[in-house]
């Protein structure tokens, strides 16, 4: 609390062992560690100081006086803050118009706010507004003013006071150094990042070779290529790379937060809670979903074998539940103090900490980061600067557990499968072992460590490399592409350009998967530099069966040779690796694509039967009438969902048109949202005015027909807007439905 913070930051004061340990540790880990990666300005103006950080409102409320007083002015600055942009907090670089330049940002430092200045702001902002209305400013003037002085109002009122200022100085200590040691990394490569700049922005593009604009371009003499576009103008790749250093590098993209953005993340965040977290259904699905698309790729092998897939999921399956036995068997106890600390003498053996992990599986899972921030995978929208989380972002975080264990599942199957392809030798032994069985747990450290003498890589072309860092690094970039290929991009790294804007987020929110998914099956051969040589798998597998064809009509009819006669004849004037990984690309993209055709067809064929076994059920209990319809919901979404990206299956058409004519998923939400409260206020006013009859018979409040005759459309509209109730009434709804559909 503030009497033990002022009595162990203030110098003057008595300090007891315990507190004397803490403020050294203090001063040794802040002043003289974590200010010294930051700028000379900035260190020498927190010298001394604490981390500015913004406790959360009920932090600031406990034990003080005057509660509904405080809550109130936060309420009215929270409503405020909704209705008019606002600006970050953090500590930027300015040119001599007070615009800001591109540059890396600090958080966390500066001074707390006084009331005195953010009065005196807005004093100059009515005097400017008097000014304007008795003409002594024109309008070109009052707005490059205007906005210069809100712009200023914003930022200091962004700022903590010291009433709200937070004062767990673990808390603070963590985001603090995360701050500083992302600055001091991203600074070592900002020099490195803009060269590239320069080197793409010099460069000249040509036409695609494939394009009929490329022959059109071609001059009737010389034959020669003509360059496209004006002098001057941006390459697209150039203006790509400038708006990722915005987006990502700098993250200055979205400095000043207008309402649209704010509802937009909003809308985003609640929407989420409905169609995801809490929605067990829906995770079901894309647990249903993730595990085939896993299953695609190992029947075509090219990223990891069937054989390692098989064997990680094994091992999944193995470790699963004694990780969460281990997990959940063990009590946290809140040390009060050092002392209490000492005496405990409590080793690392017995603590327990619930952020390190607890098996080989777990350790390997942080040590090549295979899964992204949950919050992006979550897709419930950017996640604020929060000292402490607030009930309902617990709650919030508990609807997600059965989301996070599905993405946890396939992700870090395909992860596990990776290391147990990747293989390395012993060369003074000359054994060789996968990445996997090369390392052991560590139950003290809770970490996996490497065999003794194992540190060579052994690649799939038989060449060798030794295993460094630099190899982990790239390996994990390997891990993660592959799952992006697989699943989608969910990372904030790697958001589209459309997510610059409110409108383009929620476009992406449950869509992020259809551009991955549409390159893996249609994109023309290109070069990744995680992946190798990559090419839409739909277009590899009308290559090599074009060339099957033609084989078989030549009387060969064994597959292996055709497939070494591939490799040879696919590119006869490149004999080198790249060569014959192309064409070892384009037969495992087959491989794939024949695996994803045979999984469609099974997965009408299971559709089928379900309805034919649960047809003549009239006996069944309304729970085994729902569990059977869910199950046939099920394979037909299923079903339809696989065949959305094949253009010659059944249905695919219905279901494209059907996705694209909503391209918002959030509208739904939206408009059901204002259903039910255009409901709840007009309800009760019919029902004041009518008569009993007149309001039961009045089909815009009361259902007239169907099982939910004479039932309120009040209590059905909420429950549609509400998330947990939303999965409640799909459940109930199961009594009848079985057939997927988009809305």
């Amino acid at each position: 609390n503030s009497k033990q913070y002022d009595s162990i930051m203030n110098p003057t004061t008595a300090l007891g062992s315990a507190q004397k340990e803490f403020y050294e540790m203090f001063v040794d880990v802040y002043e003289k560690n974590l200010l010294t990666k930051l700028p000379m300005g900035q260190k020498n103006q927190m010298t001394g100081k604490v981390p500015v950080q913004k406790a959360k409102l009920y932090q600031n409320l406990k034990n003080k006086p005057n509660i509904v007083t405080k809550m109130w002015s936060k309420m009215s600055r929270s409503v405020k803050n909704l209705v008019t942009s606002t600006v970050e907090a953090k500590v930027v670089l300015t040119d001599e118009k007070g615009s800001p330049v591109d540059s890396l940002p600090i958080y966390y430092t500066g001074n707390l706010r006084a009331e005195k200045e953010l009065e005196a702001v807005q004093a100059k902002i009515d005097l400017l507004n008097e000014e304007k209305k008795e003409g002594k400013v024109g309008m070109s003037e009052y707005k490059e003013r205007i906005k210069v002085l809100k712009n200023e109002y914003n930022k200091l009122q962004d700022k903590p006071t010291l009433g709200e200022l937070n004062l767990d100085m673990g808390t603070a200590l963590l985001k603090f150094n995360a701050m500083a040691e992302h600055y001091e990394t991203m600074n070592q490569v900002e020099d490195t990042l803009k060269a590239m700049l320069k080197v793409i922005e010099r460069r000249e593009y040509d036409p695609s070779a494939d394009t009929k604009l490329y022959k059109k371009v071609r001059t009737a003499a010389a034959d020669k290529l003509q360059r496209i576009g004006k002098p001057g103008v941006e390459s697209n790749t150039l203006r790509r790379a400038k708006k990722w250093m915005h987006m990502v590098y700098y993250d200055n993209d979205q400095m000043t937060r207008g309402v649209m953005d704010k509802l937009a993340d909003g809308l985003i965040s609640f929407s989420s809670l409905s169609y995801v977290a809490f929605n067990p259904f829906g995770n079901f699905n894309n647990y249903t979903l993730g595990r085939i698309n896993n299953g695609i790729e190992a029947i075509g092998g090219r990223y990891f074998s069937a054989k390692s897939y098989t064997r990680a999921s094994a091992v999944f399956n193995k470790r699963a539940i004694p990780d969460i036995i281990s997990r959940t068997s063990h009590i946290i106890a809140d040390v009060g103090d050092l002392a209490t600390l000492n005496k405990l003498k409590l080793s690392n053996k017995f603590a327990y900490d619930p952020t390190k992990p607890g098996s080989k599986y777990e350790a390997f899972v942080d040590l090549f980061r295979m899964m992204d921030d949950k919050t992006d995978i979550r897709e419930s929208g950017k996640a604020g600067d929060k000292v402490l989380k607030s009930w309902y972002s617990k709650a919030a975080e508990f609807g997600y557990v059965l989301q996070d264990a599905a993405e946890y599942n396939v992700q870090t199957k395909v992860g596990m499968a990776i290391l147990m392809d990747t293989m390395i030798k012993n060369p003074q032994t000359g054994e060789t072992l996968s990445l996997y069985d090369a390392f052991e747990f560590n139950s003290e450290t809770k970490s996996n460590d490497l065999k003794e003498g194992f540190d060579t890589i052994v690649n799939k072309d038989g060449t060798e490399q030794p295993y460094t860092d630099q190899f982990r690094y790239d390996l994990r970039n390997q891990i993660r592409e592959v799952n992006k290929q697989i699943h989608g991009n969910y990372a904030r790294e790697d958001r589209m350009v459309i997510q610059s804007h409110s409108v383009g987020r929620l476009a992406a929110q449950f869509h992020k998967w259809v551009a991955p998914a549409v390159k893996a099956r249609f994109r023309t051969e290109y070069y990744d530099e995680n992946l190798g040589w990559v090419e839409g798998r739909y277009k590899s597998a009308l290559k090599f069966s074009h060339y099957a064809l033609k084989s078989i009509a030549k009387g060969q009819m064994n597959i292996k040779k055709i497939q070494e006669n591939f490799k040879e004849e696919y590119d006869p004037r490149d004999k080198s690796s790249q060569g014959i990984q192309k064409a070892e690309n384009i037969i495992f993209n087959t491989y794939r694509t024949f695996g994803e055709i045979a999984i469609m067809m099974m997965t009408y064929g299971i559709t089928s039967l379900l309805k034919g076994l649960f047809g003549d059920d009239d006996d069944d209990s309304e729970f085994e009438t729902r569990f059977e319809n869910f199950l046939i919901y099920q394979a037909d979404r299923t079903a339809k969902e696989m065949v959305l990206m094949f253009p010659i299956a059944p249905d695919s058409w219905t279901q494209m048109y059907q996705m694209m004519k909503s391209p918002i998923a959030s509208t739904r939400t939206l408009g059901e949202m204002g259903e039910a409260l255009s409901l709840s206020l007009w309800t009760p006013v019919a029902w004041m005015y009518q008569s009993d009859k007149e309001f039961k018979n009045d089909s815009d409040y009361v259902y007239q027909r169907g099982r939910r005759k004479g039932q309120l459309k009040l209590n059905k509209a909420w429950a549609d807007a509400l998330p947990i109730i939303y999965s409640i009434k799909k459940w109930e709804n199961y009594i009848d439905m079985r057939d997927f559909f988009i809305k």
